[in-house]
Formats: C-alpha cells, sequence, structure tokens
C-alpha cells in the first residue's frame, strides 16, 4: 500500500516541476516577443536550436557507427554474431542519439539568452592613418592606373635596342632596376 502512496507523491512532483517549467517557457516566449509578422520569435529560436543540436548529434552519431562497424569483427571471437551485436548496438546508440537530442535541445532552449543588436558608431578612420608602432611616417604606395607588364613584354618607355632592331623587353630596361 507504501508503495502506491510514493507513486501519487511522485507523479505530484513531476505535474509541479512540469507545470513551472511551462511557465518559465511562456515566461520566455514573451520576453522575446513577435516577428513583424506575429509570430512568436522562440518558434524560429527552437528551429535554430534544433536544426544545430540534430546536426551535432547526427553527425557525432555516424562517427560512432562507423567505429562499431570497424570493431564489431571482433564480437565473433566470443561467439556472438557480429550483426546481431551490430544491429542491437547500433540501435542502442540510435535511442541514445534520440534521447540526446531531445535532453539537449530543451537545455538549450531554457538557456539561451538572445542579445539585442547595439548600433555601434564608428568614427571613420582614415587609411593613410595606419596604427604605427615606431610612430615613423606611412610610406604611401603609388597608385597604378595600368597594369604592371609582364616580363618579357616590351618596356612601356619606349627604349630601344642599341642596334635599333626592337624595343627592350621589361626585364632589360625598367624592370632590372625593380629588384
Amino acid at each position: 500500500m507504501e508503495s502506491l502512496g510514493g507513486k501519487a507523491k511522485a507523479d505530484k512532483i513531476i505535474e509541479a516541476v512540469s507545470e513551472a517549467a511551462r511557465r518559465v517557457y511562456a515566461e520566455r516566449e514573451k520576453e522575446f516577443g513577435l516577428d513583424p509578422n506575429g509570430v512568436p520569435i522562440m518558434r524560429e529560436i527552437e528551429r535554430v536550436v534544433m536544426l544545430r543540436v540534430v546536426d551535432e548529434y547526427w553527425m557525432d552519431h555516424i562517427d560512432a557507427m562507423d567505429e562499431l562497424k570497424r570493431g564489431i569483427g571482433l564480437r565473433g571471437y566470443g561467439n556472438i554474431k557480429p550483426i546481431d551485436a551490430y544491429k542491437q548496438e547500433g540501435f542502442d546508440m540510435f535511442e541514445a542519439m534520440i534521447n540526446g537530442i531531445r535532453e539537449e535541445t530543451v537545455r538549450r532552449l531554457y538557456t539561451i539568452r538572445v542579445r539585442k543588436e547595439q548600433t555601434i558608431e564608428r568614427k571613420a578612420v582614415s587609411k593613410n592613418q595606419a596604427a604605427n608602432v615606431g610612430g615613423e611616417q606611412v610610406k604611401k604606395k603609388p597608385i597604378r592606373k595600368a597594369p604592371k607588364p609582364g616580363r618579357n613584354d616590351p618596356c612601356p618607355c619606349g627604349k630601344m635596342k642599341p642596334d635599333g632592331s626592337r624595343r627592350l623587353k621589361y626585364k632589360e630596361c625598367c624592370g632590372s632596376k625593380e629588384k
């Protein structure tokens, strides 16, 4: 007879905790408010949290199944059919994954904090004022309007070979000075 009284007490405790959790969740929904379409923002948060948790747990499950597949052959030495052991352990791992997804989703939904976007005003810093450790002036690089010629292209300065047969290559003229 005492076990029935203990069960009734446990049921009351479970109901009280469940009611408190529902109340906290309803307060959180009010805290986050509605989106422009009138849908509670909490629905979008639930969707994002659920997708992330399922993705994390699914990837871990796939890796665990690969490990199980690699090590399942050793079960044959213990007079256990490897295929039966694989099926049973795979099913147990899948159920553990589902339970983990449920628990982690609820945990994240109750502990999530959403930051409101704050507008940060920054002063425009000119590009010439680079942070300089030594305090010396920043050397400006020349602005190129035309692309740099290739090493074997004719030199843009127009110098000719001493015999006048052709224009000098860039590497023979102005390009040799850059090194």
